[in-house]
């Protein structure tokens, strides 16, 4: 076996976050009044640091995106349910 290639991964939130960014990707937020909230996907968070990218992608997506309650850190997540225990 060779070595390992040379690869940069990368999530699909951080490439859609991206070009949001750099006006690629140009979203309505008035197709929508309701109340948006996110739950932080916790791998996402604590293996790939993915936690600003979903909030700006809602926030350019809707009018009313609300950040729930926190209690501790922004990188924090909770660690309760299926899969806690890996």
């Amino acid at each position: 076996m060779g070595a390992a290639p040379d690869v940069t991964y990368r999530s699909v939130l951080e490439l859609v976050c991206e070009y949001i960014r750099d006006g690629r990707i140009v979203l309505d937020p008035t197709r929508s009044s309701k109340r948006f909230t996110l739950h932080d996907p916790c791998n996402l968070v604590r293996l790939g640091g993915i936690v600003e990218e979903p909030r700006t992608i809602l926030s350019a997506a809707v009018t009313d995106f609300v950040e729930m309650t926190r209690i501790a850190s922004r990188t924090s997540v909770a660690v309760v349910g299926e899969g806690s225990c890996r």
